[in-house]
């Protein structure tokens, strides 16, 4: 366990931030390329985070708390519900007929991504409290998942009617400063945590991860259909087991 994780944590969260504000701003100059090639970013980022999920946080969640298993069914099927629920609202929203009720049900997805990424900064303080190449290695998936989030964060502003202004500063807002004030809210109650508690909330965090990859980000490739996006996969597990091993591994 790191004595003081603060500081790779802060780099962690800044660059989070600043992933997503870097796609925000290439989707509201250049929307359509974006648009075009965000599933590239999402498919590294899903072959990143299941890599890490299954060989470093699960096996280091169980060492930390035999109950680990139980938290990880709970972070996965947590964000299940949550999309569940965001779904239900965003489907009552589309059964009118009116601009107002599309808009309604787009802003109700914002604010459902907005609490998604601030999901993400506790995710970064439970990892780094654990190691530093725990924290790293998830970081690496979640600060690549913040391009295409902070894009559709944007859309869907603009979308409801907003200036490209106010969409921009808006997803701000919701998709990229949520991340880092998660982490650093959240941090100076994790680094005390025991080491059984710390590992349940890294299975809860595993879940979670699980169902980001898994549920979120794969459906993406699996649509798109495209040779390339399946090799971006292949690249994201690549390249967290090449780093893991780097490190010296779990």
């Amino acid at each position: 366990m790191l004595s003081d994780p603060f500081m790779p944590l802060a780099i962690a969260a800044a660059l989070a931030f600043l992933a997503c504000t870097v796609g925000i701003w290439i989707v509201s100059r250049y929307g359509h390329w974006a648009r075009s090639n965000s599933v590239y970013l999402a498919a590294f980022a899903a072959g990143a985070l299941l890599t890490v999920s299954s060989l470093h946080l699960v096996p280091e969640a169980l060492e930390l708390s035999h109950d680990a298993g139980y938290a990880m069914l709970a972070g996965f099927l947590g964000l299940f519900a949550l999309n569940q629920v965001m779904h239900l609202h965003i489907g009552h929203e589309h059964n009118g007929d009116s601009d107002a009720h599309h808009a309604g049900s787009d802003l109700i997805a914002v604010v459902g991504i907005g609490f998604h990424s601030l999901v993400d900064g506790v995710i970064y303080s439970v990892t780094f409290s654990v190691s530093a190449l725990l924290g790293a290695l998830s970081a690496l998936g979640l600060v690549l998942h913040e391009v295409p989030e902070g894009a559709i964060c944007y859309l869907l502003l603009h979308r409801s009617g907003y200036s490209r202004r106010k969409s921009f500063l808006g997803a701000i807002i919701a998709a990229a400063a949520t991340t880092p004030l998660g982490a650093f809210i959240s941090y100076p109650f994790i680094h005390r945590l025991e080491a059984p508690t710390l590992g349940l909330l890294l299975g809860v965090s595993a879940g979670a991860l699980f169902y980001v990859g898994g549920s979120h980000l794969l459906p993406e490739v699996e649509l798109d259909n495209r040779p390339a996006a399946s090799l971006a996969v292949a690249a994201g597990v690549a390249v967290a087991l090449a780093t893991s091993l780097i490190a010296g591994g779990h």
